[in-house]
């Protein structure tokens, strides 16, 4: 196993989320372990795949990977980053009305089924000052990069089930 056993921090580091907890506990196989280098999605998934190498043909395994990602804060690597950096400048509303015409489009929302409306303690985009639209689009975007980033990784691990035939018979 290999474990962050608290519950966020930074993605690069050990570095705790406050002053509280200001270093995170790692640990494998439930000995304590300094952080590896690197961000935290390849770092889990270089993990599981270690473990899955190292057992026995043919052995059963039940791993669970169970990512930093998408939990506060949201950090993404550069590179992904940067494709999202002006995706939400319109804005929530913006954006929910799309994705709802594209889920009726698609056919996973029936076209008479209307959007449902806005969470009351959200403000309406256009309410919003010029300084917090810049740092709520840059949130969104940072969210949008990690689960990206999840997601390449996810690929990391159905990849090498495949090539060593487990994927079918994987839950």
């Amino acid at each position: 196993s290999f474990a962050l056993l608290d519950g966020s921090g930074d993605n690069w580091s050990d570095l705790g989320p406050a002053p509280i907890l200001p270093r995170m506990t790692f640990t494998r196989d439930g000995e304590r372990v300094e952080r590896p280098e690197g961000f935290s999605s390849p770092l889990f998934v270089d993990e599981l795949l270690s473990a899955l190498s190292a057992r026995e043909t043919q052995q059963p395994f039940f791993g669970v990977l169970s990512f930093q990602a998408v939990h506060w804060p949201h950090h993404a690597p550069p590179d992904v980053l940067a494709k999202y950096a002006h995706t939400y400048d319109v804005g929530w509303d913006v954006i929910r009305d799309a994705r709802h015409a594209r889920m009726q489009a698609l056919g996973l929302v029936d076209p008479d089924v209307p959007r449902r409306p806005r969470d009351p303690r959200v403000p309406a985009w256009s309410a919003l000052s010029a300084e917090t639209k810049l740092r709520e689009s840059a949130r969104m975007a940072a969210y949008a990069a990690m689960t990206e980033d999840m997601d390449r990784e996810i690929g990391r691990v159905l990849r090498a089930l495949e090539s060593d035939g487990e994927l079918e018979n994987t839950v």
